[in-house]
């Protein structure tokens, strides 16, 4: 085996172990390459913006490839006639110039129906992954080696994958049945220099980071190759395209290119808070512009929520009527205040101000684990609060410092009940009840109901009587009684009270008491009775009010006799029960007629009896006769008296006649 330095003129025998080595060696940039087992071609040096065809700043220069020489080892190896070629195709990224035919020629050769020795040219297209195919129609030698020498390539970098060093192969050459066994064997070794600054990309992209952790990137300035430029050093920017999280980029954002490259470490602090997915960075350059954009946006990156570090109330408790659900979100969040949504915490509701001393209830729990970050209290779990009142607020704890809601308001429900609020107090007769009595409406738990209602009062007495006053409307839930008096004492009574579609209320026992006793009133005066006899019926009198209403006093009544005749009664007190003293066994010892009583009493206007006759038995022996009918006296002697009296006015008669 062998190759031909074309640059050196000289021939060398290489061993068939040799084929890698070669292959290695030409991306090593040797002078020459020998590839395979019997093809070699030389090497060149490629420039990234000269020898370009595309884009800002190409040369459009081809670079202009020597004498590519395909040569026999063993003989005979190469073979021509029908499907026997040699196929030269450039490598992705690069193009033959189609201002230079390609020509193959050899001296025991014809190629593509042409004679042996003749001169075969095909002219390139110039497009991408063209290859020229030359068919072996004729000729090789038995005898003697067949050498093909392929001269006219001239060859330019058509795309960035081109342009990428710093070395490789820019052609390849495949044999179908001629011999050689070549298969896409690479050819044409090339040194690719790099150009000037083409753009900026980044080398290491921002990447999903957590909140408030820093952001490590590095941006490069490259040539059209994708080739850091090392040469040319500025001041790299960033800053935020897309930015669904609102943030603020926030530390370090300015960077200075060391040998092309611009890199923020933890110390730049540069770093993004609100979490969200999405975000990405965009790059920029201090100078003048580069060839094709002087920008350049990263790939995008999620920022992610942080260690959970405190709670926020991300559906507040709103104003709701007693024994409504309030319906309540905590949500975790890290420092930054992004909702963690992972691990899964407990969150605990309390009452934090609690005005109305009720408990917060739930028929579910009032401890909860988080899910997505997040503790709910749906109406299912009928997360309530009974009494009525503003300012309440909640507290939830669980994570970092307890938090507390905005201030609510639990308002009563619909109108249920009656309840006394300002309970009857004892009270004289006919006078009126103070302070007033009130009743409120209420709902089912016994809030107070802003509802206009119409209430009775009923009296409850065993002593009957008569309820004054007992009808009034409520005002925001409130009937006030201002008028109310009962026309009869008892020392037990109770109201009622009820209204239309609720539920009544009785009040507390009270007492009414009667007037203050005033005075005295005779109510059994006194008859004619004979002297040492009892007054019949019994004498009695009762201690009554300013308004002449018999009392519940109990006071001692005294009796004096006024009589022109002297004399001494044989009972002269007596105390009352109920308002009622009853003299029961009353008597004068001296006759006298028209006497009078006398009644006193402490405190109280005392009065005088009308007037009767103490009648002298021993004058009258009928009477005194009678003094044995007992209670009866006078009265029961009253028939035999008028006996007496008639016949006597007979026996008169009698003797005018005479």
């Amino acid at each position: 085996m062998w190759f031909e330095d074309c640059s050196r003129n000289q021939t060398a025998r290489i061993r068939p172990t040799a084929r890698l080595g070669l292959a290695a060696a030409a991306l090593a940039w040797l002078p020459m390459i020998a590839i395979a087992d019997s093809v070699n071609s030389p090497n060149v040096t490629i420039n990234v913006d000269t020898n370009r065809s595309v884009g800002p700043g190409a040369g459009n220069v081809a670079v202009v490839v020597n004498t590519i020489t395909v040569a026999e080892v063993t003989l005979p190896e190469f073979s021509s006639g029908d499907g026997r070629a040699i196929r030269l195709a450039v490598r992705p990224g690069y193009q033959l110039d189609p201002a230079s035919p390609v020509t193959a020629t050899s001296a025991t050769i014809g190629f593509n129906g042409g004679a042996i020795g003749a001169a075969a040219a095909l002219t390139p297209a110039g497009t991408p992954d063209e290859a020229l195919t030359f068919n072996l129609t004729s000729g090789t030698s038995t005898v003697e080696q067949d050498i093909i020498r392929i001269t006219g390539v001239r060859l330019k970098i058509s795309s960035a994958a081109g342009a990428a060093g710093p070395a490789q192969t820019l052609m390849s050459i495949t044999t179908t049945g001629a011999g050689g066994s070549f298969t896409n064997q690479g050819i044409v070794a090339a040194n690719i220099n790099r150009g000037a600054a083409d753009r900026i990309e980044f080398a290491t992209q921002p990447g999903a980071t957590q909140s408030g952790a820093p952001l490590l990137p590095a941006v490069r300035i490259v040539d059209f190759g994708g080739n850091t430029v090392t040469n040319d050093n500025r001041a790299i920017t960033l800053a935020l395209q897309s930015n669904p999280g609102a943030a603020v980029l926030q530390g370090i954002t300015q960077q200075s290119t060391q040998a092309g490259i611009a890199t923020w470490e933890a110390s730049d602090d540069m770093r993004i808070a609100p979490a969200a997915a999405g975000y990405t960075l965009r790059a920029t350059h201090s100078g003048a512009p580069f060839l094709s954009s002087d920008a350049v946006v990263s790939t995008a990156f999620d920022i992610t929520a942080g260690p959970p570090n405190g709670l926020d109330f991300s559906l507040e408790p709103v104003s709701t009527v007693a024994g409504g659900a309030l319906l309540v979100r905590v949500t975790v969040l890290d420092q930054a205040q992004n909702v963690v949504t992972s691990p899964s915490v407990e969150i605990t509701l309390d009452s934090a101000v609690n005005p109305g001393g009720w408990p917060l209830l739930a028929d579910s729990s009032l401890t909860k684990s988080t899910s997505n970050g997040v503790a709910e209290w749906f109406e299912i779990d009928n997360l309530r609060i009974n009494s009525a009142i503003a300012e309440y607020r909640l507290r939830a704890s669980g994570v970092g410092a307890p938090i507390d809601s905005a201030t609510f308001a639990i308002t009563a429900g619909a109108p249920s009940n009656l309840r006394f609020v300002q309970q009857p107090t004892d009270a004289a007769e006919n006078a009126t009840i103070i302070p007033p009595v009130t009743v409120e409406v209420t709902d089912a738990f016994g809030n107070r109901a802003p509802a206009a209602a119409e209430i009775n009062l009923a009296l409850q007495s065993p002593c009957a009587g008569t309820l004054s006053g007992g009808l009034a409307s409520s005002v925001n839930g409130l009937a006030v009684f201002s008028a109310i008096g009962i026309d009869t004492p008892c020392p037990a009574v109770t109201l009622a009270a009820a209204a239309g579609g609720l539920t009544g209320a009785s009040s507390e026992p009270f007492t009414v008491t009667g007037l203050p006793p005033t005075a005295l009133r005779f109510v059994q005066q006194p008859t004619d009775a004979l002297a040492g006899e009892p007054l019949n019926p019994p004498v009695s009198l009762e201690i009554v009010d300013a308004a002449g209403k018999r009392t519940a006093s109990t006071a001692t009544v005294q009796l004096a006799l006024l009589s022109s005749c002297g004399g001494v009664l044989s009972l002269t007190s007596a105390q009352a029960v109920g308002g009622l003293a009853t003299f029961a066994i009353l008597s004068a010892d001296t006759p006298c007629s028209s006497a009078t009583l006398q009644a006193t009493s402490s405190g109280l206007t005392g009065t005088t009896s009308q007037s009767f006759d103490i009648i002298d038995p021993s004058a009258n022996p009928v009477l005194a006769a009678c003094g044995a009918c007992g209670q009866g006296g006078a009265l029961a002697a009253l028939p035999l008296l008028l006996s007496l009296v008639g016949m006597k006015f007979y026996s008169v008669r009698r003797r005018r006649r005479a």
